[in-house]
C-alpha cells in the first residue's frame, strides 16, 4: 500500500506517545520479497475449506527459493488444518476450525499465533510446525496479537465486539483466559463518534503495556492490558482515525497507525477483467490502471520502491 495522506495528532497517552495516522490509498496485488543473508521461511494461510465447512491451507516456503524464482518455488510444507489442527480445536473447543485469517510470530519467533474467523486462536511451535493449544474466542477472531513481553496475546473478536486478553506461558505451554476478567466488551462505547466498535487489530508498544485497538467503523481505544479489569486510558473518533485500521508499528515514542481502509472491491466472476489487463497466475504480478480502468502496464516480479513510485507517478492525475 502507498500512503496519500497522514497527520500527526496529539497522543492520548501525554508526552509518552505520538500517535501518526496513515490514509490507504491503494494497493498491489502480490508482496514483493527480496533476498537476504540470513535464512528464512514465508507462512501463508489459505482459506478455503479443506474438510466439510472447516479447514484450510497452510503453506510455508523457503524465502530464499521464494525471492530467487517466485514463480517456480514450491512450499516446503502445505499443511491441511483440517486434519491434526482441526482434531486438536473440536476436542478443545467442540466445533471445527474455518477461514485461517492472519497469523503472527512470538518476538523470540519460536511459536506462531493463527487466528480463525471460526473464533479459534491456535498456538504452534514454529520450529516443529505442531500445534500446541487452540482456545474459542467466540463467534469469530480477527487477529491475536502476541505481546512482545510474551506473556500475553490480545485478540479481536470483530463479531461479538469484544477485546480478549489471552495468558501465554511459551515455556511451559499454557494458554488461558478468564472470561470474567480478560475479556472488554467494545460494544457499550459506540457513540456517534464511534458508530461501530468492533475490533479490528489490535497491537501493544515495545512495554506490552498500552493496546492500541482500531475500530472497523473507525476511531481508536486505547487500554492497560496489564491491569485487571483492563482500564480504557483514551478514546479517538473517527474523524481521528479512519475506519477499519490494521497494523502498526513504532518508532522510538511514535506509534504509527493504519487507518481508512475498507476500500471496494472490484467482482470479476468470468475473469475478463482480468484477462483484459494480462493478468497471470505466476506471482508477483502488479498491474497499473488508469483511473478510467485501461491498463497502463504492468511488472513482474519484484516490485521496488523507485519503481512503484515512477509507475504511480505515470497515472497519477
Amino acid at each position: 500500500m502507498r500512503t496519500r495522506a497522514a497527520r500527526r495528532i496529539r497522543s492520548p497517552l501525554g508526552p509518552l506517545f505520538t500517535l501518526f495516522m496513515g490514509l490507504t490509498l491503494g494497493f498491489s496485488v502480490a508482496w514483493a520479497l527480496s533476498s537476504s543473508a540470513y535464512a528464512y521461511e514465508v507462512w501463508i494461510t489459505d482459506q478455503s475449506d479443506t474438510g466439510k465447512e472447516s479447514g484450510g491451507v497452510l503453506y510455508i516456503y523457503d524465502g530464499a527459493q521464494l525471492a530467487a524464482n517466485p514463480a517456480g518455488a514450491k512450499p516446503t510444507v502445505m499443511m491441511d488444518l483440517a486434519g491434526d489442527v482441526n482434531k486438536l480445536c473440536e476436542e478443545a473447543t467442540k466445533k471445527p476450525v474455518r477461514r485461517p485469517h492472519m497469523l503472527f510470530f512470538t518476538k523470540d519467533q519460536s511459536h506462531i499465533i493463527v487466528s480463525f474467523l471460526s473464533g479459534h486462536v491456535l498456538f504452534m511451535d514454529a520450529a516443529t510446525k505442531k500445534p500446541e493449544a487452540c482456545l474459542s474466542m467466540g463467534k469469530n477472531v480477527h487477529a491475536a496479537w502476541p505481546t512482545p513481553n510474551q506473556k500475553m496475546a490480545i485478540a479481536a473478536n470483530m463479531a461479538d465486539k469484544k477485546f480478549i486478553r489471552i495468558w501465554t506461558d511459551y515455556k511451559d505451554h499454557k494458554f488461558t483466559f478468564d472470561e470474567s476478567k480478560d475479556v472488554m466488551a467494545l460494544g457499550a462505547m459506540e457513540s456517534p463518534e464511534r458508530p461501530d466498535t468492533a475490533p479490528v487489530c489490535p497491537i501493544t508498544e515495545d512495554s506490552s503495556k498500552f493496546a492500541f485497538i482500531t475500530l472497523r467503523g473507525g476511531g481508536l481505544i486505547v487500554t492497560d492490558v496489564t491491569e485487571t479489569p483492563m482500564k480504557v486510558l483514551a478514546t479517538l473518533d473517527n474523524k481521528q482515525v479512519h475506519p477499519a485500521g490494521c497494523g502498526g508499528i513504532q518508532v522510538g515514542k511514535t506509534m504509527y497507525i493504519n487507518s481508512g481502509g475498507g476500500w471496494p472491491v472490484g467482482v470479476d466472476p468470468q475473469g475478463r477483467a482480468a484477462a483484459g489487463w494480462g493478468v497471470t497466475v505466476g506471482l508477483p504480478h502488479t498491474v497499473f490502471v488508469r483511473p478510467d480502468g485501461t491498463l497502463a502496464s504492468h511488472q513482474l516480479g519484484e516490485l521496488t520502491q523507485a519503481s512503484l513510485q515512477r509507475q504511480l507517478a505515470a497515472i497519477t492525475p
